[in-house]
């Protein structure tokens, strides 16, 4: 007896008299076969859509089991996968390309890329509920599988921004003392104080910081911000 396969299906012999017959192709009815033959059968079926040392060592451990006992092992009888089942993959390729792209475009830091978002909020499941809005029930565990079968670890993982791109979008150019002079202001909120109506008014302060030194070149106290104060204070 011998168990084979040929364009993806099982093909099963019969040696008899050195003849080679074909009893049934795929699908066979089982229990009229011998239990040598049902035993070869269901080890093949395991073993469909596994790597070389895979089928290797788990013909080894069924046969292994079926010489001391010589009853067909029930683990053989669950048949493993889609593959195997013959059951189509969980996502169509619409939802496959649709979650690729929208990870990819989550990363994607460029000013003109709409899909943009930050890195705490770049989360399968965040995409998952996106993908249901669009296409009805998706299996949020095939979004998961299609992380690691493409790699997209890295895109959900990416910072929102480098080092580099801190510097350049927020650090200023050095620059020499009294290059850059800062006037600036604020009221006090807690505090009042008279003013030359005996009116209780909140003060303003306004200072001069010189920005490459970071020091304060001055500071007065008036009762408004206006243009009037701010060169009263510079003079």
């Amino acid at each position: 007896m011998e168990v084979e396969k040929s364009g993806g299906k099982l093909i099963i012999w019969q040696i008899m008299d050195d003849t080679p017959e074909i009893i049934q192709g795929t699908s066979p009815d089982l229990d009229r076969l011998p239990a040598d033959l049902q035993f070869e059968v269901y080890l093949e079926q395991k073993v469909v859509g596994k790597t070389t040392s895979q089928r290797t060592s788990i013909r080894k451990y069924y046969r292994d089991q079926y010489k001391k006992t010589g009853v067909i092992p029930k683990g053989l009888l669950y048949r493993e996968g889609r593959k195997a089942s013959g059951r189509k993959g969980g996502l169509s390729k619409e939802i496959t390309m649709r979650f690729i792209e929208m990870v990819k475009d989550s990363a994607n830091q460029d000013v003109n890329s709409p899909g943009f978002i930050t890195q705490k909020l770049r989360t399968v499941v965040n995409f998952h509920r996106r993908l249901e809005e669009q296409f009805g029930k998706v299996p949020i565990e095939s979004l998961y599988r299609l992380v690691t079968k493409y790699n997209l670890k890295k895109y959900l993982e990416k910072p929102d921004y480098s080092d580099t791109e801190i510097e350049k979008l927020y650090c200023f150019k050095t620059l020499d003392v009294f290059d850059l002079i800062q006037i600036d202001g604020c009221q006090f909120t807690y505090l009042e104080i008279k003013d030359e109506n005996n009116q209780w008014r909140h003060p303003h302060a306004i200072e001069f910081m010189d920005m490459s030194s970071r020091k304060m070149l001055s500071m007065d106290i008036h009762f408004s911000e206006s243009n009037e104060s701010s060169v009263e204070s510079f003079f």
